[in-house]
């Protein structure tokens, strides 16, 4: 039985096909992944199933009716729901108060927050979660925020959930947890449609793939009938051979650049002392909420210390939401990859528009961000290669003569082969002596790419270890044990 199905669907922007003559059926009561490099048209065409876009032409039916209407309220009344990479949640409010928003139960003109409560933890339930509900949703961790995402959907009896890359910020005990989850959802009926960049989990979890090059569908998976390797869906993804896998190499590093000397910052971080020698990348992992962003603010000037010294002063950043920390997303593509260094593109007090323009476009191209066009807003392109922004604009910072990086999940929402060209830019810079700390919640990615890696719990850090340890003993660092 089919879901969702798309026939004929074509989405443009400013006369540039994002989807182009989709046909296609993503079964029900099951797993299925949508995947493609980063501006291939998946988060357009779900964008259109979940009634956030109309598409230009074409039917999108839900169990076999079309939508009349192409609205959030139409496919929400339709069972449809989608859990986006950057969480549609009110920190200020509680879970329960964030769950209800909108569909608030009412008796005798009151908003009943029992049979609130009861309805979400019967959904919560469902997934195997426990959330207390009159917490505020600042507080919680990005597991539990996550969770709660699905559990609202639940909540508002949705048939077809729909998650934009719900792993990219979990740790390996998270992701397995989450995946058991929604298996669980689709063992009780449920269609559950997932975008992701990590193919290892594709083909663990998956029970069907649809692959997208240049808004189009160029392939189609069913690991039921016969499994597939991450070769071939990174084939079919790039139309070509899947990229080597990068093994790091082995660095000559100097002496140490970006020291950190028992860092004490309200509210988590309790005493984090590390060292990153020029020359050298280190990994930083931890569960979310031990103190990572209290952490990297502080390195980037953001926060005050309580007790303890960082240097240097002059750092590289990427802080971890690039579209609030990272971004304008009214701006122009051209207005972020400058943001902050005009004064290079300034002559007798004035801007050279002219200047502006060439570095833009050069940056642009090298960062491989797609569409090119640096006039277009930011808030048009994709997850990945608004990432491509933040990264390219602090490499240049480093070319500039910052001597240390700093980067929180530099490839998370970006495609296999984008992936390899930012580690390559990030290789380069360590090449030339900078000192790069990277965080990330994937360890294999870390494993590939650093010198070492060091374990953050409980607001300090516990030790630098080598990449050889296993997700199991690595996640007992990262809980407050010991290898």
């Amino acid at each position: 039985m089919t879901a969702i199905s798309f026939s004929d669907v074509s989405k443009s922007f400013s006369g540039k096909a994002a989807v182009s003559d989709v046909t296609v059926n993503l079964p029900d009561h099951a797993l299925s992944f949508v995947l493609g490099e980063n501006g291939a048209g998946k988060s357009t065409l779900l964008r259109c199933a979940t009634g956030l876009l109309a598409p230009d032409r074409g039917v999108i039916a839900i169990g076999g009716v079309p939508l009349a209407t192409f609205t959030t309220r139409e496919a929400a009344n339709r069972g449809v729901a989608m859990v986006a990479q950057h969480f549609a949640l009110i920190n200020e409010m509680t879970a329960i108060e964030n769950v209800v928003l909108g569909n608030e139960p009412v008796r005798f003109g009151r908003i009943d927050w029992d049979l609130a409560k009861r309805k979400t933890g019967k959904a919560l339930d469902e997934l195997g979660f426990s959330i207390d509900l009159d917490t505020r949703v600042g507080a919680l961790d990005v597991g539990d925020k996550q969770r709660l995402e699905i559990g609202r959907a639940l909540y508002r009896d949705a048939r077809v959930i729909v998650l934009d890359e719900p792993t990219a910020v979990l740790t390996p005990q998270e992701a397995t947890r989450l995946y058991e989850a929604l298996q669980a959802l689709v063992g009780r009926g449920r269609c559950v449609i997932v975008v992701s960049h990590k193919l290892d989990e594709v083909v663990r979890h998956g029970a069907s793939a649809v692959v997208l090059r240049h808004g189009k569908v160029v392939k189609e998976f069913n690991f039921l009938q016969a499994p597939a390797s991450t070769h071939a869906l990174a084939s079919a993804i790039m139309g070509k051979e899947e990229v080597a896998t990068r093994r790091k190499t082995v660095r000559a590093c100097g002496e140490p650049v970006l020291c950190l000397s028992n860092v004490c910052v309200p509210p988590r971080l309790r005493g984090a002392s590390l060292e990153v020698r020029a020359g050298e990348i280190v990994g930083l992992a931890g569960v979310e909420g031990n103190g990572q962003e209290e952490l990297l603010e502080a390195i980037g000037g953001l926060r005050e210390l309580e007790s303890g010294t960082i240097t240097p002063s002059n750092v590289a950043m990427v802080y971890g939401d690039r579209q609030t920390e990272g971004l304008v997303m009214e701006a122009s593509v051209e207005d972020n990859l400058l943001l902050g260094d005009l004064e290079r593109s300034a002559h007798r007090g004035f801007i050279d528009e002219g200047n502006v323009r060439r570095r833009a476009d050069a940056l642009a191209f090298l960062a491989g961000i797609e569409p090119p066009d640096v006039t277009i807003k930011t808030r048009a392109l994709s997850g990945g290669n608004q990432q491509k922004i933040v990264v390219a604009r602090a490499l240049q910072a480093v070319a500039n003569g910052a001597r240390a990086l700093v980067i929180a999940h530099p490839t998370r929402g970006v495609d296999v082969e984008a992936a390899s060209g930012l580690w390559e830019q990030i290789d380069r810079a360590a090449a030339a002596g900078v000192a790069t700390l990277v965080m990330s919640a994937d360890l294999n990615e870390l494993r590939t790419h650093c010198d070492r890696i060091a374990v953050i719990a409980k607001g300090r850090i516990v030790g630098s270890f080598d990449s050889g340890l296993s997700d199991e003993e690595f996640g007992v660092l990262m809980l407050g044990g010991t290898a």
